[in-house]
């Protein structure tokens, strides 16, 4: 008889990169619940689960060493991450969640934990979470949505508000001059680009 495949259904892949068509797998991470990663400025790896936090010493990549004693624990709630993006300065982590039908967005500050604050006042894809940036060193995002382009001041955690709203529907943002020049694509409107004057 065949044996059962117990491998687990999802997992993180680390591949050398040796050309544009050719790689190596490295090693692989294994989950049961799908899982998000990125790479912080300090090399090691972060693993966002629907529990906790883990972070590996990627030293030796064919084997990533889980640091136990960095591991943060999620104490109040699962989630169910989908995507995440590090801003700029890479101070901070903003995950994408679903929570029943919908879908939010987790700040976490990268120095303290602790600090956390979460984005749910519109609705948003996967798509367009992608497709956001930042200015100001990453204490403001901007998010594309079908309701419009939307400017979010996400310098104090414990009140992230709303900075601007621009009534132009959106699927990617583009900035340059370190945030300071934006360009929207509209899909099939083209592209509108301008200086971000506040």
């Amino acid at each position: 008889p065949k044996k059962k495949d117990v491998r687990a259904p999802y997992a993180i892949q680390l591949h050398l990169l040796k050309s544009p068509t050719e790689t190596e797998l490295l090693s692989e991470l294994a989950y049961e619940k799908p899982v998000v990663g990125y790479r912080g400025a300090d090399g090691k790896l972060a693993v966002l689960t629907p529990g906790r936090i883990e972070f590996f010493d990627m030293t030796d990549p064919r084997q990533p060493a889980l640091l136990k004693e960095g591991a943060v624990l999620f104490a109040d709630k699962k989630y169910d991450f989908l995507a995440a993006k590090l801003t700029p300065l890479q101070d901070r982590v903003l995950a994408l969640f679903k929570e029943g039908a919908n879908l939010k967005i987790l700040v976490l500050d990268l120095k303290d934990f602790s600090k956390r604050g979460v984005l749910d006042d519109f609705e948003i894809t996967r798509d367009e979470f992608d497709g956001a940036s930042f200015s100001r060193g990453g204490q403001l995002l901007i998010l594309p949505t079908e309701e419009g382009t939307l400017f979010y001041d996400i310098k104090d955690l414990k009140n992230i508000r709303e900075a601007a709203h621009w009534p132009l529907p959106a699927n990617y943002i583009d900035v340059t001059q370190a945030g300071r020049y934006i360009c929207v694509a509209l899909g099939v409107q083209g592209v509108y680009c301008g200086n971000l004057l506040f």
